[in-house]
């Protein structure tokens, strides 16, 4: 393609938005473009670490990457802020092969960098203009970033799983100290213990760990352990990100592939790893060997035994979770209401979320305000009893299935029903609860299951769907109340020992219509 001259961002030498508009025209006119927007990962992270000057590094290298790595007649450009764009007249396939190249030479850089990447082409169904294709691109990046960030998406997430990801807050001190001890453990190694309560956002402060690590230089390594992957062989591993993204490499696979290259020296981050599977314990064994540098993170009663240095991250205050409910309330909410939240989350961010959305259900049922709910003598008790159960029932542990659970979690991503089928005694139901405790916590309503084993109806099925989802007997259930109590808050709801005639494909199809944004999960005989 032929594209005009322009001026260019001091920056990153790539064209500004006003050219890329013009370009976009001109190959929507012309009928072959594809999109591909590009958001530049925890570039706030780094500004606000190491300052503006490692930021504006971070962007000139994205730009430099992109312009040796273009092919002849695509053209990169710089949006603002942390965004980039590259269009072409090439199909969808070819830039997204090219897009993950990408994605793979900025890992490699010695302070490695991550993009999260939506990609759409011209003619999709849907995308005949030029506002379409950036809105579907748009979409598909957002979508990467609400999966975790590090990624291409090339196809519509329909409502994934949303990942909580508020900035870090009150923990300015705690943040210089962490930069700093990895700055001096980079030459001559060191171990740090955190420790904070649950829900304290110790994850996300080991997430900064991450961050703050590979833009020092290290290769990074992080784990997460919790008490439902614990159930599972090499669960904790599963959760595994080389360099801030997923491997499919094994622990002992991948410190023979780390100990051979001995190029950067390797961060170990372990999030809580008193809830570690005995097979993740093990095999992290060589790698613990090979790391310089280990930062460790259990929950305040964790561990008596303190070695190397020691990093507490104390309870948020009052004044700091109020305003975290505020920002995260779809409505504006009364002073009197962020107290209250802010009391019963008890400094730990983690819960606000649990309990505003109980509040704002139960006030939505009620047909009254937030305040006027509190002010009711059994208001403060009947959003209590909204708040979603824990789901972690005592099971034999899962071994092997680590392929299946993957492409498990991938599809209830995309898809509003997830079917798992086989005979009696392969898993399939075990499988399937381990689905629900490690997703618990993903979608506001949390989980429930139920079997439809020994229901001979379809009236009987709806019956105890409606027990399951309302916590009380509804003889009289239908399509439309069930449906009604599905769509009251997204859910993940495990249905056992499904048979066609008691629970078909048309039921399930008006059921996810009254309830889009709830997910299935079905297990039965295989056909």
């Amino acid at each position: 393609m032929t594209l005009s001259q322009s001026l260019r961002d001091e920056l990153t030498s790539l064209h500004l938005r006003a050219q890329f508009q013009r370009d976009l025209n001109i190959l929507v006119a012309a009928g072959h473009c594809t999109l591909l927007l590009c958001d530049l990962d925890h570039l706030k992270t780094l500004n606000d670490t190491f300052g503006h000057a490692a930021g504006d590094e971070a962007l000139r290298a994205v730009g430099l990457t992109l312009r040796a790595y273009l092919p002849q007649g695509w053209e990169a450009y710089r949006l603002g802020g942390d965004e980039f764009a590259v269009l072409a007249s090439a199909g969808g396939d070819v830039v997204a092969r090219w897009s993950l190249d990408l994605l793979g030479t900025l890992r490699q850089r010695p302070r490695s960098l991550r993009l999260s990447m939506g990609l759409a082409t011209l003619g999709e169904k849907g995308v005949q203009t030029a506002d379409s294709l950036r809105e579907r691109a748009d979409a598909r990046m957002y979508s990467a970033k609400r999966l975790g960030r590090a990624q291409l998406v090339t196809s519509d997430i329909r409502h994934p799983f949303a990942l909580q990801d508020h900035r870090l807050l009150d923990r300015d001190n705690e943040l210089q100290a962490v930069t700093a001890f990895l700055r001096s453990a980079f030459l001559k190694g060191g171990r740090l213990r955190v420790h904070a309560p649950a829900g304290c956002g110790l994850t996300r402060f080991l997430g900064h760990a991450d961050v703050v690590g590979r833009h020092l230089g290290y290769r990074t390594l992080s784990v997460s352990g919790s008490p439902a992957s614990a159930q599972r062989e090499l669960g904790a591993w599963a959760s595994a990100g080389l360099d801030g993204s997923p491997t499919d490499a094994g622990p002992v696979e991948l410190a023979a592939a780390l100990k051979q290259e001995r190029g950067r020296p390797l961060l170990l981050i372990l999030d809580r790893p008193e809830h570690f599977d005995p097979a993740t314990t093990l095999q992290l064994q060589p790698l613990l060997e090979e790391a310089r540098t280990v930062i460790t993170g259990f929950n305040e009663d964790a561990g008596k035994v303190q070695l190397g240095e020691t990093l507490n991250l104390p309870p948020l205050s009052t004044e700091t979770l109020k305003a975290v409910a505020a920002s995260l309330s779809p409505e504006p909410l009364p002073e009197s209401v962020l107290a209250w939240l802010g009391q019963q989350a008890q400094g730990c961010p983690g819960d606000l979320q649990r309990w505003l959305d109980a509040l704002l259900l139960e006030a939505q049922l009620r047909l009254l305000s937030p305040a006027e709910l509190l002010a009711q003598d059994d208001g403060p008790q009947a959003v209590t009893a909204l708040l979603p159960r824990l789901y972690l029932p005592s099971l034999p542990p899962m071994t092997g299935r680590q392929d299946v659970m993957r492409e498990a979690v991938r599809a209830l991503h995309s898809w509003p029903v997830l079917t798992l089928t086989g005979p009696p005694g392969r898993g399939r139901t075990r499988l399937a609860r381990q689905l629900l405790m490690e997703l618990q916590g993903r979608l506001p309503g949390g989980v429930a299951a139920l079997s439809l084993q020994g229901t001979h109806s379809p009236g009987a099925a709806l019956a105890r769907l409606g027990e399951a989802l309302s916590g009380e007997v509804v003889p009289n259930a239908d399509e439309q109340l069930v449906g009604r109590l599905l769509a009251r808050r997204p859910i993940l709801l495990l249905i056992d020992d499904v048979t066609p005639d008691i629970l078909g494909a048309p039921q399930l199809a008006r059921l996810i219509a009254l309830a889009p944004m709830s997910r299935l999960i079905l297990t039965g005989d295989a056909p």
